[in-house]
């Protein structure tokens, strides 16, 4: 149509349109309307001009249901609106409408084949055969209703084949073509229905599986064919399903039926390519199945005659160079094989891209060289293989191909240039695609080869990689299995990064899996292993390289070198473990591997090492003693060993280190001796180690004469040592030595009474302090002999220079050390003090000039002015002229001091630690309304609370040391309603346990929250202990101050800013009942050391504050007590061991301190700023409970893992919070039963 004619058109549709608008209600004006649109929408190409269209033909229709008219070009509307569509979901509103309105109208031939036509393009894009059921049901409808209209019958047929193409399962198919059949053989003569009858018989016959039911289609397609052999399209789907019946046959004279009737079709048909491939096909299957060389070469002639006609065509190319290799296959002569070769040529030079054609090609050639024999023949044949792979060098079949040919002419080579030509061809193709076993297995050898010439990683890695994929193709070959093991090893070996050597070692984990047996494999592998367990420092991956070797060993215990690398793991792994209950495991299994080889030294030595890291963890004698016999015995089977000399010698030190009586310890010091005393090679090893030993001896001998003999022996080897050719572990073992015997020497003057044998100790004291004079323990030791001596000098003189040298101390590093500058002065008062009240014969006056001296010294030290010690530079002001007074508040401070530091946690606790509260709780924290509202992503930002002491559930909370120290007597504290200033957060090491789920845990239906460490410090000395009591008061002038004079940037949250965790002691209620203090021996968060240092110092602390009640001074008695808070509140009575409770402690006054801050006020005239108020203390408002203050931690809280109780309802409702809110927050359920 014209652009007049369109124009002209248009103004015809804008005129009815304004009529209808005007007269919506006439019949006649909404059919030429409706008559319009269905015009207009035939022409219009645009999918939203369509649907507009169809918008207002609805309009009408809906208008004028009953009018057939209107109805018939409403579903024209929709078929055109329909044919344009490309997603189901509007086809599928299109159909909803288009079957209402032939519900309404279904008598119409026209309406029937519209809808159906809507049917069919809604199949067109259905993929699942549910829904192409439902619209072939429908279609199923239409057509029953109108059986005699031919074109609807077609439309019906397309949408049976668009089910049939989603159908797999045959039975399914088999309905839908009977249907087909029925329908056909109702329109035998119309030769469009046929043709869509033969396009589901194509589609069943490409999912039958069976030649028998394939039989039946071609004979169904067959009796089609002989009605309409003259459409083309039919002719087309009949060699297809020739096809599929050929690919399934397997006899000759079945396929030779069904070629000839192949033949016929093509015949009539010869210039589709289609059929012509088809054909191709079948006669490809049919060469595949003979054998008689007349019959195979009529059917090549064949071939070759449908290729001539066809030689454009690649896909028909590449059938009949497969034909062609299997003619090769079967001739043996190379003039035969040539004259293949020349065809094959031919063929592949007319199609140098295609990949199929190239390989056929070169499958050809390699029939070729097999027969050839002269040199020059096979290189020639080569040359055209390598030709064709340099083109499709990265195809795998190619490859596969072309390295047959290889393979074949290595073994025809004579020259060395010509060998080494085709192993730099292997080579090349290997570095691709090999897949070929001979030359794999010698390519795999030449590798190993060439990694031990290589010198850097690089080179190293590609040879490995290269090696890797020679295995990867030949798993399954032993010798290049072991080949590639041995590389992987001699590659570990060079590597240092850890994530490298963890993918080495998976590899090499894989070659031992699939090659068990082999036993060069298993050595290489746990050889591997154990280089991979020496570059770890956890011991999660050290227990998986265990469990690893572990199996390696089982089987293959009787070799050495698998022994010794097993043990050797095991070794690695104890030196990481720190809990008794594994080491103990792994000391078994090494036990177990040493029996089986006791006589090999490095097994003894691992074994020895390993008893070495399980001492030091034990603590009952039993077990300490076993280890020590076994120990013993393993030395007795190699005495002439140095290194198991000194494994013994340490494994008696440690030995040493946890007796107590000094019977047993002189029985450890004779079998120490009796090692030491051998010629050994490299004594200077053990000469720190006996001499520790002798300390050990020396510091619990009471008699002078007995500590003597010990200091002979000491110093008789500190005088012989001669090391020459010093490194860093001589100089070490010298400085342990040195500090050693200091030790020792500082016991002996503390026992001793004789001035001339002090003066000898000062002297060879004054020779180590001299060479350590910046090393703060030797200091504290030089430091406590010099008051040793002052402790019995009588001579003004000569003490005056001792108290001289011991003021020189103060001024040296030692001063950074408040604990230990404390200790020093209160024992310099202390002896200071005796002698003035026991009215020694020498000038008292310069005494107190001494004391007043040392006491004003203590004020100066900046470490002692610094906030953590406030309090205490606060309590001694009272006390400027009370030297009395300032030495029982300094031994009182260290005391305090000395017991927190014994509680503090020096290591995280490795099974981890948290605390249980309510579901709630956890709400709370996991709350993102703030988040949200500041437009923040999700994170936890809730923070850990405080707690007021007064709302700890123990009635005891913070009484039960007063009562031991008897401070009750004075300040009445059972009586006292006076708020306490601490505050606690108290966390728990008792995870998952039954009582603490009960008590704590929101009976069972709460949850427990597992921490992180990130938020906390661990001490490791006692300058890291904070002095917590008046910081409040005191802290804030100190801090500001330090801030004023700092030259640095504001830093991010330090290490030391961190808060503290410390344990609770839990101290024998039966002994407190008895009047005695002793801590728990069943109070598992402490060592056996560390409960008897801890009973030590609140025995000493217990006589210090005897003292001062004698004093009779309430002022000193109120600073003790002030002292005091700070481990008041970290004592409770044993009944409460089960808690294994953890703390964290603050103190803050319980008063209104506001933090005044500034808020900005903006209005509409002005802005202005006005004081706001955030509280110290904050109050927390529960409906169930009285308000309660708190302190918030500064840090938000970090959830490592979250436990649900035993009766937590639906925990399945959390963990979709957790999982958004932190996608690194464990989450499990207590493993505990609770009713």
């Amino acid at each position: 149509m014209n652009s007049d004619s369109n124009q002209e058109f248009l103004e015809r549709f804008q005129n009815i349109e304004k009529e209808y608008l005007k007269n919506p209600d006439s019949e006649e004006i909404g059919s030429e309307y409706l008559k319009m649109l269905r015009e207009l929408a035939l022409k219009q190409e645009d999918k939203q001009g369509l649907r507009d269209i169809a918008n207002k033909a609805e309009v009408v229709y809906k208008k004028h249901l009953e009018l057939d008219n209107n109805a018939n070009n409403y579903l024209w509307v929709l078929y055109f609106l329909a044919s344009k569509q490309d997603d189901e979901k509007s086809l599928k509103e299109i159909e909803d409408k288009a079957s209402t309105v032939y519900q309404k109208h279904s008598d119409s031939e026209e309406n029937a084949n519209n809808y159906l036509w809507v049917l069919y393009f809604l199949a067109s894009k259905q993929d699942d055969e549910k829904s192409l059921k439902e619209t072939e049901d429908k279609a199923s409808t239409v057509y029953q209703k109108h059986l005699d209209s031919e074109r609807n019958v077609n439309v019906y047929l397309w949408i049976l084949s668009r089910l049939v193409s989603k159908q797999e399962d045959e039975q399914s198919l088999k309905k839908v073509a009977d249907k087909a059949s029925n329908i056909y053989n109702n329109h035998l003569d119309a030769a469009f229905i046929a043709y869509s009858y033969v396009n589901i018989l194509f589609d069943l016959s490409s999912k039958q599986k069976d030649e028998e039911s394939l039989k039946d289609t071609v004979d169904k397609v067959s009796i089609v064919y002989d009605n309409h052999p003259d459409v083309e399209l039919i002719a087309n789907n009949y060699l297809a399903i020739l096809f599929h019946l050929a690919s399934k046959q397997k006899d000759e004279e079945s396929l030779k039926d069904t070629a000839d009737k192949a033949s016929t079709v093509y015949v009539n048909y010869s210039d589709s390519e289609e059929n012509a491939n088809n054909y191709l096909w079948i006669l490809y299957y049919l060469a595949r199945q003979q054998r008689d060389e007349h019959s195979f070469k009529e059917t090549v002639e064949k071939a070759s005659t449908v290729y001539n006609n066809h030689v454009d065509s690649e896909a028909n190319s590449n059938v009949y160079l497969r034909i062609l290799y299997y003619l090769a296959r079967q001739q043996r002569d190379e003039h035969s094989l040539k004259e293949t070769v020349e065809k094959a040529s031919t063929v592949y030079n007319n199609h140098v891209d295609s990949v199929e054609n190239a390989n056929n090609y070169l499958r050809i050639l390699y029939y070729l060289v097999k027969q050839q024999g002269d040199e020059q023949s096979v290189k020639e044949t080569v040359d055209k293989a390598s030709t064709i792979y340099d083109e499709q060098t990265n195809k795998r079949e190619i490859a596969n191909s072309y390295f047959a040919i290889l393979g074949y002419s290595v073994t025809k080579q004579t020259d060395e240039e010509s060998l080494k030509d085709i192993a730099y061809k292997v080579s090349s193709v290997y570095a691709n695609h090999s897949d070929l076993k001979g030359i794999a297995e010698n390519y795999s050898s030449l590798l190993i080869y060439l990694a031990s010439k290589q010198e850097d990683e690089e080179s190293l890695k590609d040879i490995a990689y290269k090696a890797s994929s020679v295995y990867a193709n030949h798993s399954d070959s032993k010798e290049i299995a072991e080949n590639y093991s041995s590389l992987l090893l001699y590659l570990a070996s060079k590597q240092e990064d850890e994530e490298s050597l963890k993918g080495i070692a998976y590899k090499a984990s894989s070659v031992y899996a699939n090659h068990s047996n082999s036993k060069e494999i298993a050595e290489n592998y746990s050889s591997l292993l154990l280089y991979l367990a020496s570059k770890q420092e956890d011991e999660e991956s050290l227990k998986d390289i265990a469990y690893k070797a572990s199996s390696v060993y089982a089987n293959h215990s009787d070799l050495k070198e698998i022994a010794e690398n097993y043990s050797s793991i095991l070794y690695y792994l104890s030196s990481k473990q720190e809990d008794e209950e594994s080491l103990i495991d792994t000391a078994d299994k090494a036990s177990t591997v040493y029996d089986s080889h006791s006589e090999i030294e490095e097994i003894a030595d691992n074994y020895l090492w390993i008893c070495r890291f399980l001492l030091s963890r034990q603590e009952d004698e039993k077990s300490l003693r076993d280890i020590v016999d076994k120990a013993s015995v393993v030395y007795g089977n190699h005495a002439d060993s140095e290194e198991i000399a000194i494994d013994y010698s340490w494994i008696l030190y440690y030995w040493a280190k946890q007796q107590e009586d000094e019977k047993s310890l002189k029985e450890t010091v004779d079998k120490a001796s009796a090692v030491y005393k051998k010629d050994w090679k490299e004594k200077w090893e053990l000469d720190p180690i006996f001499l520790s030993i002798l300390k050990c001896l020396a510091l619990k001998q009471e008699k002078v004469e007995d500590l003597n003999q010990t200091v002979d022996v000491a110093t008789t080897i500190y005088k012989n040592l001669n090391y020459e050719n010093l490194d860093y572990n001589k100089e070490l073992s010298i400085k342990i030595i040195d500090i050693t015997y200091l030790n020792i020497l500082c016991y002996l003057a503390s026992k001793e009474k004789d001035g001339e044998k002090l003066k000898d100790i000062k002297s060879t004291a004054d020779a180590i302090y001299n060479k350590y004079s910046n090393f703060v323990e030797v200091i504290r030791l030089f430091g406590k002999i010099l008051i040793s001596m002052i402790r019995i000098e009588n001579n003004i003189e000569t003490l005056n220079e001792h108290l001289i040298e011991l003021e020189r101390l103060l001024g040296t590093p030692l001063k950074e050390r408040v604990d230990l500058v404390v200790e020093i002065i209160s024992d310099i008062l202390s002896n200071l003090n005796k002698k003035i009240n026991h009215g020694e014969k020498i000038e008292q006056a310069e005494l107190r000039h001494w004391v007043e001296k040392f006491i004003n010294k203590l004020h100066s030290i900046e470490s002692v002015q610094k906030t953590n010690n406030g309090m205490l530079l606060h309590l001694l002001e009272g006390y400027e002229h009370d030297s009395i007074g300032t030495e029982h508040i300094l031994n009182i401070y260290n005391l305090v001091l000395q017991i927190k530091y014994e509680l503090a946690v020096k290591e995280f606790p490795r099974k981890g630690f948290g605390h249980y509260t309510s579901a709630r709780t956890l709400q709370i924290h996991l709350n993102q309304e703030k988040n949200i509202s500041k437009q923040r992503g999700y994170k936890v930002t809730s923070k850990s609370r405080l707690y007021n002491v007064d709302y700890m559930n123990d009635p005891e909370e913070g009484k039960i040391l007063d009562r031991y120290l008897s401070q009750q007597k004075e300040d009445n504290i059972d009586d006292s309603l006076e708020p306490s200033p601490w505050f606690l957060m108290c966390l728990t090491t008792a995870i998952d346990d039954l009582a603490m789920w009960s008590q704590y845990g929101a009976n069972a239906e709460g949850v427990f929250l597992e921490l992180k460490s990130d938020s906390f410090q661990l001490v490791s000395t006692t300058k890291d202990i904070d002095w917590l009591s008046g910081q409040s008061n005191f802290g804030e002038t100190n801090n500001n101050q330090d801030k004023e004079h700092s030259l640095s940037e504001p830093e991010s949250k330090q290490e030391s800013e961190k808060e503290k965790l410390f344990r609770i002691c839990y101290l024998d209620e039966h002994e407190l009942k008895r009047g005695n203090l002793l801590v728990s021996s069943e109070d598992v968060l402490l060592k056996k050391k560390e409960r008897e240092k801890v009973t030590s110092l609140l025995s000493k602390l217990k006589g210090k504050i005897d003292n001062v009640y004698k004093s009779k001074n309430p002022e000193l008695l109120s600073d003790v007590n002030k002292l005091l808070e700070e481990i008041r509140y970290l004592f409770k009575a044993s009944g409460y061991k089960y808690e294994k409770e953890l703390r964290v402690l603050r103190y803050a006054t319980i008063e209104s301190a506001a933090t005044e801050l500034t808020k900005e006020l903006t209005t509409s005239e002005s802005t202005s700023t006005e004081p706001m108020y955030s509280e110290l203390i904050g109050i927390q408002y529960d409906s169930d409970t009285l308000a309660k203050p708190y302190l918030e931690r500064e840090d938000p809280i970090q959830i490592k893992r979250v436990i649900f109780g035993p009766k937590f309802s639906r925990p399945e409702y959390v963990t979709p919070l957790i999982r958004l809110v932190d996608k690194d927050i464990e989450f499990t359920i207590s493993e505990r039963k609770f009713k």
